[in-house]
C-alpha cells in the first residue's frame, strides 16, 4: 500500500535508535492533543523513544499544534502528514511502517497516558519474556463534558471463558484490548500487517481487533491489572456514539469479523458453539435496542440451533424487539428487576454492616 505523505522532523537531533515508537493518530483533535503529547513526553524510561504523529489534514488547527510541539521536542517528535485526508486506516498504516523502534505503543490524539511508567514497565516485561508478543493494561475514562472519571473501565469477564487462551477470550468477549493500553513487538505487528488483509480491510468498522486476534495466534499476550491510560469520552467518536443504530452497526461489523475468524481458524465444535452463542446473544440485545424484529428473530434461531439453551433475558429481548409497545413494556420490566436487585443488595450490605458492628 503506497500512501503519499511527507514528514516534519529534525534528523540531526532525532534519537537514532528508539526502543519504542509511539504512534498517535490525529484528526480534529486540537482540544485534546496537547494532553496526549504531554503524556508521552512525560514517560520515565531508561531507553530512548520516539513519537510519530499522523496528522490527517484536520480542518481545525491540530496540525499547527503538533508542529509547535515538534519544534519544542525535535529529538522526540516526528509529524507525518499530507495535503489531503487519507482516513484512519491508511493513516495508521503509514505510521506503522514508519516506526523505527523495537516495540510499538499507541495513543490517539483524543486520549492520553496518565501513568509515567507505562512504557518502562511494559518494555521490561517484553524484554524478559520473549514468548510474549503483546502486553496491555486496563484504563480509565473521563467524560469530556462533565469531567467525571471512571476507573478500570475495560471489561474483563473471565466467567465468559474458562480457558487461559487470549484468542478464545477475545472471541467470547471475556477479554477486551484497547489500543491506548498496548505495547507490542514491532516485527510481529508488521508481519501481521503484511500477511493478514483483514487488518487493512476497510469494510470492517474496527482495525485493531483483527491485529490482536492474529497476535494471539502467534504469541502469548499479557494483561497487567493496572490502569495506565485515559480515554476521553466525547459525545461522538469512532468508538462512542449516542446513536444506538450506529452502535448496532459497529456490533454487526464485529459479529461479521468474529464469524470470519471462525472460518479462518476453525475451532473444536464445542468452542465454535460457545463463540457463536456469545456473538448471537450480543447481536440479539442490540436488535432489541433498535427494535429490529427481523434481526432478533434471526439471532434467536441461531441460538436455538446451537442447542445451548437461550437465557430468559434473551427471550425477553426477542419479545421487546417486535414493536414500540413491547419494547416499552420489556424495558420497564428490566428497570423494575434492576431496582429490586439494587434494593436486595442494599439490604444485604446493611445486614452485614449491622452484624459486624
Amino acid at each position: 500500500m503506497e500512501i503519499v505523505h511527507y514528514e516534519f522532523s529534525d534528523q540531526a537531533v532525532l534519537k537514532k535508535k528508539p526502543v519504542v515508537s509511539v504512534l498517535m493518530l490525529a484528526y480534529n483533535h486540537s482540544k485534546y492533543i496537547g494532553k496526549s503529547i504531554e503524556g508521552v513526553v512525560k514517560q520515565q524510561t531508561k531507553f530512548p523513544i520516539e513519537l510519530i504523529i499522523g496528522e490527517d489534514w484536520s480542518p481545525d488547527n491540530t496540525l499547527a499544534i503538533v508542529l509547535a510541539y515538534q519544534k519544542r521536542y525535535p529529538d522526540l517528535i516526528r509529524v507525518v502528514t499530507a495535503n489531503n485526508n487519507v482516513g484512519a486506516r491508511k493513516n495508521s498504516y503509514r505510521l506503522e511502517t514508519a516506526a523505527r523502534g523495537k516495540f510499538i505503543a499507541y495513543c490517539e490524539g483524543d486520549d492520553y497516558w496518565h501513568e509515567p511508567k507505562k512504557l518502562e514497565v511494559q518494555v521490561d516485561f517484553l524484554e524478559r519474556n520473549p514468548d510474549y508478543g503483546l502486553v496491555f493494561t486496563n484504563a480509565d475514562s473521563v467524560d469530556f463534558i462533565t469531567g467525571k472519571r471512571k476507573k478500570f473501565v475495560i471489561p474483563v469477564r473471565p466467567e465468559l471463558c474458562k480457558e487461559d487462551d487470549p484468542y478464545m477470550q477475545q472471541l467470547t468477549g471475556a477479554l477486551t484490548i484497547w489500543p491506548l493500553t498496548v505495547c507490542v513487538r514491532t516485527e510481529l505487528s508488521l508481519q501481521i500487517l503484511k500477511d493478514c488483509p483483514e487488518v487493512t480491510d476497510s469494510s470492517y468498522a474496527m482495525g485493531d481487533t483483527q491485529r490482536y486476534l492474529e497476535i494471539a495466534r502467534r504469541a502469548r499476550i499479557k494483561y497487567m491489572p493496572v490502569s495506565t491510560a485515559t480515554r476521553n469520552l466525547l459525545p461522538e467518536s469512532a468508538t462512542n456514539s449516542q446513536d444506538i443504530k450506529k452502535k448496532a452497526k459497529f456490533i454487526e461489523s464485529s459479529q461479521r469479523l468474529i464469524l470470519h475468524y471462525l472460518d479462518k481458524y476453525p475451532l473444536t465444535d464445542k468452542r465454535d458453539k460457545e463463540v457463536r452463542a456469545w456473538v448471537a446473544r450480543r447481536a440479539l440485545y442490540y436488535a432489541y435496542l433498535c427494535r429490529d424484529k427481523k434481526k432478533a428473530s434471526a439471532e434467536m434461531a441461531i441460538l436455538e440451533s446451537l442447542g445451548k439453551g437461550v437465557p430468559w433475558q434473551h427471550h425477553l429481548y426477542a419479545i421487546g424487539s417486535r414493536n414500540k409497545l413491547t419494547y416499552l413494556l420489556i424495558s420497564l420490566l428490566f428497570r423494575m428487576l434492576k431496582s429490586l436487585s439494587n434494593l436486595k443488595l442494599t439490604a444485604v450490605r446493611q445486614y452485614r454492616s449491622y452484624n459486624s458492628s
